[in-house]
């Protein structure tokens, strides 16, 4: 359509032929609006529910009766639900989420009591801790084997009832007598024999430790099967172990007279200490306690669902029901692990008047836990039998399971009190603001700073730009929008830091293998700065848009940067008579060089090689690009014409665009080859004769396929009657071959 060495030539001096786009990307953390969020700080992660908050309070307010019912009524214990509730300060905060995981850790230190995990195996573990991983071990493995197979005969459940009537000396009278049978039937039956062992033991670096057996027992339940000689469980299946690591708890063990006390601090002051929760120390502590309600999760689901699956999918010779065989319910043990602050009830307070709880007050309320443990512990032996009973489902495996319960409500309760540290600090930030903010409210603060921030020259500058040459009306415009608001309902215009390249060499853009043109327009250099919250943030979505006028034209390119003086195109739109054209930019994160290189170094050479190559490759095209051509300013220079000579010539532009575009013709079938001094309006003449003159050919062209069209239609619907009048078929096959020889006649 063009000619390459002469499409280099723009006029335009309002945008650019080549825009270069660069799209950069800044996570913003503030307040959240939705109700799952992810929040992200220097790799530190977790998830804000505020469903699941709200369960938390109700639950905390469920306890808080109890609570106040155990200390002195002086105290009032309150939770907090705004800064209105009990006031504070903000350091109050981070002294509020270490009493959580101090609290926590010495509930949990209560429950490794009655589990057998005393103080003066707590003073071994610390010592061994200090060079080696001391982790809690539970193994288990199951085994069966056949003791008997037997013939027993199994009565129908489904009665037989007959009448057997006999004479007696009175013909008028009978006696009847009623007989009622049973169907029995012979049943095989193979009676198993199901034996169940376990251990839970202390371990450091994969050896066990002296005395380290804290709990093991082994049972034995027979399973009758009919009517199948399979077993119901393999032979034997020795279960993979199943660890936890202490370390992280006994760091935080000092020896405090013939005891241990807790003593986890946050550090203020480290660099990724952001909040009360999103630090590195309350990061651990989660990831430990997390750890260690999983590890509770497997060792209670070996019971109450591997083991008691077994049995109560097969027929018992015992009369108990061993669907609940292991269910207890840790629902009665108090749970001391409570975000409270106390508060004065003469509602008098002070800013050096300090709102946690004492250590008194504390433990009160660990004396409450280990008095419910023990309570619920004695009240097992009602509904299992004794250890020494033999069974699988004895006091031994009830009491373990109740404990692992236990400790997981401890987990789950510190993971939520220190999680609603960060939800008080969301709800005072939303009071303070007034409402929610999204990305398009955290990028219009950004925005109110930028005179602030920057030079004039520098200040970013909206994304859109009228096509047009100089001193004349726009042909249209392009710009780039994103979603505006957190439902992605609307879009507005992003501002970019734009930077106008100055002497840049000219751009080749390959439009086939063979073609290569150039382009030395204006070129321009714009930086985006995209803001995002979390994973369900719609301003992601961004869209390209190009509008044009009524009789006005364009041709939009659209592709990468392949090199510092090579456009490579992906895709090009002709934009004309009042088109819209939307292109979604479908924006992609690459890793940060930092990212990238934690991401290989585990890899092996070879790939890390691979790795490096592909990444170059992606950097190398992940500038955006888009090049502008106007497309009257390139038929003058392809039909030699003058400046401005197809500005009001609109006819005649269409023509020219339809020819060229629809039929593919040469432009040197239209140009002007005439004299180089005649006027514009010879000049303009001589091309619309030559327009004229190739219209012309395409109308004969056309009326001449059209006949041709029209004369096979009349000799396939001639055939059609000719076949079925029968004998006229010789005359009708004449008759076509007359024609065809006159068709070939027109054509010479």
């Amino acid at each position: 359509m063009f000619r390459p060495t002469r499409i280099g030539t723009m006029r335009s001096r309002s945008i650019a032929s080549m825009a270069i786009v660069i799209a950069f990307q800044m996570a913003a953390v503030l307040v959240l609006t939705h109700p799952s969020t992810h929040v992200l700080a220097r790799g530190i992660e977790y998830e804000y529910d505020d469903r699941g908050d709200l369960a938390f309070r109700h639950q905390v307010d469920t306890a808080l009766a109890k609570v106040r019912s155990l200390l002195d009524s002086a105290k009032s214990p309150r939770f907090i639900l705004s800064a209105s509730d009990v006031e504070h300060q903000y350091q109050d905060k981070f002294s509020l989420a270490e009493f959580i995981t101090n609290t926590a850790i010495a509930a949990t230190s209560n429950a490794l009591d009655r589990l057998g995990v005393g103080p003066s195996v707590l003073q071994k573990l610390k010592a061994d801790s200090d060079s080696n991983h001391v982790k809690l071990r539970f193994s288990s493995n199951e085994t069966c084997s056949l003791i008997e197979k037997k013939v027993v005969e199994i009565a129908d459940s489904v009665k037989h009832e007959t009448y057997e009537t006999t004479a007696t000396g009175d013909p008028q009278k009978v006696e009847e007598k009623k007989i009622t049978t049973r169907a029995v039937r012979e049943v095989t039956e193979y009676h198993w024999s199901y034996n169940v062992s376990y251990g839970l033991l202390l371990v450091h670096d994969d050896v066990d430790l002296d005395d380290a057996v804290i709990q093991s027992r082994k049972g034995t339940e027979i399973i009758v099967v009919t009517g199948s000689e399979r077993a119901p469980c393999p032979p034997q299946h020795v279960h993979p172990h199943r660890d936890v690591d202490l370390n992280w708890y006994l760091q935080q063990l000092h020896t405090s007279g013939e005891g241990f006390q807790s003593q986890f601090s946050i550090d203020r002051d480290a660099s990724s200490c952001k909040t009360p929760r999103r630090n590195d120390d309350v990061q651990k502590a989660v990831e430990a306690f997390e750890e260690l309600r999983q590890w509770t999760w497997r060792v209670s689901s070996f019971f109450h669902d591997t083991v008691a699956s077994r049995l109560r999918s097969q027929y018992h010779h015992q009369s108990r029901e061993y669907g609940s065989s292991f269910s207890v319910d840790d629902s009665i043990i108090f749970v001391p692990v409570l975000p409270l602050f106390q508060h004065d009830i003469n509602g008098s307070s002070s800013e050096s008047s300090d709102p946690l709880l004492s250590s008194a007050d504390v433990n009160v309320l660990l004396t409450e836990q280990l008095r419910t443990i023990d309570s619920t512990i004695s009240t097992l032996s009602e509904k299992f039998p004794s250890e020494d009973d033999g069974s699988i489902a004895s006091t031994a495996e009830a009491r373990l399971v109740l404990l692992m319960k236990h400790v997981a409500s401890i987990s789950s309760s510190f993971v939520q009190g220190v999680n609603h540290v960060e939800g008080m600090l969301r709800s005072q930030l939303v009071s303070a603001v007034g409402r929610e903010i999204d990305s398009r409210d955290f990028g219009d603060f950004v925005k109110s700073f930028y005179p602030k921030l920057f030079r004039p020259e520098y200040v970013p500058e909206p994304f859109v730009y009228a096509v047009r040459r100089p001193d004349h009306y726009p042909d249209g415009t392009i710009s780039i929008e994103s979603a505006s608001g957190v439902d992605g309902d609307g879009f507005e215009t992003v501002l970019t830091s734009t930077r106008k390249i100055e002497g840049g060499a000219a751009m080749r853009m390959p439009i086939n293998s063979a073609t290569t043109i150039e382009l030395r327009g204006e070129q321009y250099l714009h930086a985006w700065v995209r803001h995002e919250f979390g994973l369900f943030d719609n301003s992601s979505q961004a869209q390209l848009v190009a509008r044009a006028r009524q009789f006005s034209s364009f041709l939009l390119c659209i592709g990468n940067i392949a090199g510092p003086t090579t456009f490579q195109p992906k895709h090009a739109i002709i934009v004309q008579n009042k088109d819209e054209v939307i292109i979604p930019l479908l924006l992609e994160q690459l890793p940060t060089p930092k990212a990238f290189k934690d991401a290989i170094r585990s890899l092996s050479p070879e790939q890390q090689e691979f790795a490096k190559a592909f990444r170059s490759m992606q950097l190398e095209s992940s500038v955006f690009a888009v090049a502008l051509i106007q497309l009257k300013p390139q038929l003058e220079n392809v039909l030699d014409l003058p400046d401005d000579s197809l500005t009001k010539e609109i006819k005649l532009t269409q023509n020219l665009l339809e020819l060229f575009i629809d039929y593919q013709i040469p432009p040197d079938l239209l140009s002007y080859d005439g004299d180089k001094t005649a006027s514009i309006g010879e000049k303009l003449s001589r091309v619309k004769e030559n327009v004229h003159s190739v219209q012309s050919m395409i109308d004969e062209a056309k009326e001449r396929e059209i006949k041709e069209a029209e004369r096979q239609s009349d000799m396939r619907g001639g055939r059609k009657n000719n076949n079925m009048e029968g004998p006229s078929v010789v005359h009708s096959s004449m008759d076509y071959n007359l024609a065809d020889e006159d068709h070939y006649d027109m054509d010479g």
